[in-house]
C-alpha cells in the first residue's frame, strides 16, 4: 500500500491485523472480530474496502439469525426458483434493484415483511394459490417443469382432501381444521384416525403444512 499515506502520522507502511470491537446494527450490539490494516508507526488502523464489506457482513448475518431471517443465500434461491432477475423481484416487492442486490450480498438484512413475503414465494411449488394471492401479477410462466409436477401433486392432495370433508362432517356440523399433518393423513386410514378420536382431536386430523392457521368447514 505505498500509494496510501496514515491520516494520522504520514506513514505509508502498513501491516495486517486482527481486531474485535462490539459493533451496533439496528439496535443490537455484537462482538466481532476482523481484519484492519494497522500503521506500523503509529498503530491507526483503518479498514479496505473488501474488509469493510466483510465486517458488514458479519453484523447482518448476526442480526438475521438473531431474529430467525433468512439468509443471503435463501434469498438468492428463492429468487432463482421463481427465475426472476433482482429488477423483476424488486417491482414485485416494490424495492429497487439495488436493494435488492444488497441484501443478497450481505450489505444489508431485509426487514421482517420483507422476509416473510420471501417466505411465501419459497411456497410457489406446494401452494401456488397461496403465492397468487398475495402476488396477484406475479408471473409463474417461467418457473420450471419442477414447479409444473408439483403443483399436479398438490392438486391431488387436494382432491383427497374433499373426499374426506365427508368424513370429518359426520364429527362435527363446524370444524375447524389445524394445518400441520397431512403426511400422517397421506400414510394412515382417516376412517381409523376419527373412529378413535374425541372432538377434541378430531379437530387436529389435519390436511396440509401450507402455513394455514385453519380452515373452516361449516355444514
Amino acid at each position: 500500500m505505498a500509494d496510501r499515506y496514515c491520516s494520522n502520522c504520514a506513514s505509508n507502511i502498513f501491516e495486517l491485523v486482527t481486531l474485535t470491537d462490539i459493533m451496533n446494527y439496528r439496535g443490537s450490539k455484537y462482538k466481532i472480530e476482523y481484519n484492519a490494516m494497522q500503521c506500523a508507526s503509529c498503530k491507526e488502523a483503518f479498514l479496505t474496502g473488501e474488509q469493510s464489506q466483510i465486517v458488514s457482513s458479519k453484523l447482518v448475518n448476526s442480526w438475521r439469525k438473531d431474529n430467525d431471517l433468512l439468509s443471503s443465500q435463501e434469498l438468492q434461491r428463492i429468487r432463482n426458483k421463481i427465475n426472476y432477475s433482482k429488477a423483476k423481484l424488486g417491482r414485485l416487492l416494490k424495492k429497487d434493484e439495488n436493494t435488492i442486490s444488497r441484501w443478497e450480498k450481505d450489505l444489508s438484512a431485509q426487514d421482517f415483511a420483507v422476509d416473510r413475503d420471501y417466505r411465501v414465494l419459497d411456497l410457489v411449488d406446494e401452494d401456488p394459490d397461496l403465492v397468487k394471492k398475495f402476488f396477484p401479477d406475479i408471473d409463474l410462466s417461467s418457473v420450471s417443469n419442477e414447479y409444473e409436477l408439483i403443483t399436479i401433486d398438490i392438486e391431488i392432495k387436494r382432491s383427497v382432501e374433499l373426499q374426506y370433508r365427508e368424513i370429518i362432517y359426520e364429527y362435527s356440523d363446524s370444524l375447524v381444521i389445524d394445518f400441520t399433518n397431512w403426511e400422517r393423513l397421506m400414510d394412515d386410514s382417516i376412517e381409523n384416525d376419527l373412529s378413535s378420536c374425541n372432538d377434541s382431536e378430531v379437530q387436529r386430523v389435519a390436511i396440509s403444512r401450507f402455513g394455514y392457521s385453519g380452515v373452516q368447514l361449516a355444514a
